[in-house]
């Protein structure tokens, strides 16, 4: 994180956010600009890039066949956060790694309710076989609420999943699985209660959303929600057309 703010910078977006106008000229509620794209990666079940101002994510997800963990019958999610040692200084030898590893526990915890995602229907065969997710995230570009950005552009890439059609041939004890090579032939994941993550910054004595790399040198206090209810606009749209949208 950027750590070099002059007290005479730190006093402007201090006084800035007292009076509701950021440095950027938004309010304390106001979002930076946003652009999401999906399909960005080929060699993917899904894909995604979030562009949140400075602020670059990038999303692949690939989905594998396994077995489930002993004593549960569902499916797995795995997170993988890695930071890009060209975007900021900080992401350079151990500082990079301290923050993947608690990104990765902060969307670990995303999910641990079991709400978010059905994983029963990730089952195949009942305690032998499963799909299991596999999420990789890289940060291009850490321009502030990095956490906030890849929740977003998690959940755009789980909707841009296409799971292929399996079939199980039984023979007794021993089984056999077809996959289909039929790129129609597919199905996505129901992501109706998955979160996104909101983060309040506390700057004085205000809250402020979608803090700057700046903004976050001068914050005293966070506080992270999970939010269920994104709009069925940007679901639909992204998974129609794996284009560019802008929120």
């Amino acid at each position: 994180m950027l750590n070099k703010l002059s007290s005479f910078e730190k006093e402007f977006i201090l006084d800035g956010v007292q009076k509701d106008i950021r440095a950027d000229g938004r309010s304390c509620f106001d979002y930076r600009h946003l652009t999401i794209e999906t399909g960005v990666l080929s060699n993917t079940s899904g894909s995604s890039r979030l562009r949140l101002a400075a602020t670059d994510v990038l999303v692949g997800i690939k989905v594998e066949l396994g077995r489930p963990l002993p004593g549960q019958d569902e499916g797995q999610i795995l997170f993988s956060v890695e930071c890009s040692t060209s975007a900021s200084p900080e992401f350079q030898g151990r500082g990079g790694d301290l923050l993947s590893a608690c990104l990765t526990r902060c969307l670990e915890r995303m999910i641990a309710n079991k709400k978010a995602i059905d994983m029963n229907k990730l089952i195949i065969i009942p305690e032998k076989q499963c799909w299991i997710i596999y999420v990789d995230t890289m940060i291009l570009v850490n321009g502030g609420n990095v956490l906030d950005a890849i929740s977003l552009a998690i959940r755009a890439a789980l909707l841009d999943v296409k799971i292929p059609e399996i079939s199980v041939v039984e023979d007794g004890d021993n089984y056999e699985l077809e996959i289909s090579d039929n790129p129609q032939a597919c199905q996505t994941l129901d992501l109706g209660s998955w979160p996104v993550l909101v983060t309040l910054s506390e700057i004085g004595s205000k809250f402020i959303v979608d803090a700057s790399i700046e903004e976050e040198c001068c914050t005293v206090g966070r506080v992270t929600m999970e939010v269920s209810c994104v709009r069925k606009r940007l679901e639909k749209a992204l998974l129609i057309r794996p284009s560019c949208q802008k929120c």
